[in-house]
């Protein structure tokens, strides 16, 4: 009973936070890819990669049959010395030419076709889904304005130049162009053809390598944007990441990866980039929980400001108390984010009080038991 009240608590401050914030994220790439990949492989898939469209509510997927890719764990610095930079469009590049550098086999023999990111990581390694030459048709270079006229027309406001968009537009292109049975995935290569015109990498997939699937946010474990990274308890570290698209007046992104190691140390890291020339205010909150569900230690970061139309770090290291280290099981991340630093600031007071009075009501639930 003690127990069960104690956590309807936790689980209250939690909830008070959530409806302070003032723009939710919407599921993000990696989010979306990390989810879909676990859920693909409970079905015998290699893995999958979201379309970022939905049918009702289910969020629509290409899986990636058996024997058609493998998983390799790519080292950071091979990633980045494939090219170098920091977006979402520039990590798919990097797990394209990674996996293109990559033999199928040893150390001869066919080289991969392409590969993407499944979101995991480790050590020092993501890991890359490596699409073999058997799974792939042709790979071909699209105008861009080709792929725009195809975003126009099923996908008003989308943008072809849109690393999310680019998915379900390619994918719409070789339905319209090739045939409604095939589809394709961008490589994110672009580059200028001898007419003058932009154009972007297709890779087109041969149907007997994939296969359409449709999850619902139940089926994928998304719950209003939060991003978990569970494992076992007592294994670490625990490392969980938030990517906040960030749409509206002021627009840009907030990236926060969270570190908690099994001495208890904490580092939080948040890159903050502004696309606009408004600029925007940054906060984030981690709540450590435990299997329950409940909180087990919190922090909070920033708020630190970004000008406009450039980017700027957030960084947080702190400790997790010893007596609660041995439950910690999942991380839970809040972005914070809005172009007036005071209502980040009154947002962040607010939370503390909530926290204060739920501490109040703890304490003296304590007393009765």
């Amino acid at each position: 009973m003690r127990s069960s009240i104690l956590k309807l608590f936790s689980l209250s401050a939690i909830l008070i936070a959530q409806r302070c914030v003032a723009l939710e994220a919407t599921p993000s790439l990696d989010y979306l890819t990390r989810f879909g990949h676990r859920k693909a492989r409970e079905e015998n898939f290699v893995s999958a990669y979201p379309l970022f469209v939905r049918n009702g509510a289910k969020n629509k997927f290409i899986a990636i049959k058996s024997g058609y890719a493998v998983i390799r764990d790519a080292d950071n610095g091979e990633l980045t010395a494939a090219f170098d930079g920091d977006s979402d469009k520039v990590q798919a590049i990097r797990a394209h030419r990674w996996a293109r550098s990559q033999f199928v086999s040893d150390h001869s023999g066919p080289k991969f076709k392409t590969g993407f990111l499944d979101h995991e990581q480790g050590h020092g390694v993501h890991g890359v889904v490596c699409l073999k030459p058997e799974a792939i048709e042709q790979m071909i270079d699209v105008p861009r304005e080709e792929l725009q006229k195809i975003a126009d027309e099923y996908f008003p406001g989308s943008d072809a130049g849109d690393v999310e968009d680019r998915y379900a537009i390619v994918d719409m292109w070789v339905t319209k162009k090739k045939s409604p049975l095939k589809t394709g995935i961008p490589d994110f290569e672009e580059s200028i053809n001898s007419d003058g015109k932009q154009v972007y990498g297709v890779v087109i997939l041969k149907n007997a390598a994939i296969e359409g699937k449709e999850y619902t946010d139940d089926d994928l474990g998304i719950d209003n944007g939060t991003k978990l990274f569970q494992r076992d308890s007592g294994e670490f570290p625990l490392i969980a990441h938030e990517d906040s698209k960030i749409d509206g007046t002021y627009g840009g992104r907030m990236k926060t990866t969270v570190e908690i190691y099994k001495n208890g140390k904490v580092h939080v890291e948040s890159v903050l980039s502004s696309s606009t020339v408004i600029g925007f205010t940054g906060a984030v909150l981690v709540s450590i929980l435990d299997k329950d569900g409940a909180v087990v230690a919190d922090f909070k970061a920033g708020p630190k400001g970004v000008n406009g139309s450039s980017s700027t770090d957030l960084e947080f290291d702190g400790t997790v108390p010893n007596s609660a280290m041995g439950k910690a099981v999942d991380v839970e991340i809040r972005n914070i984010h809005d172009e007036n630093p005071d209502r980040v600031k009154h947002f962040l007071d607010q939370v503390d009080h909530a926290a204060q009075q739920i501490g109040d009501i703890v304490n003296k639930v304590k007393q009765w038991f």
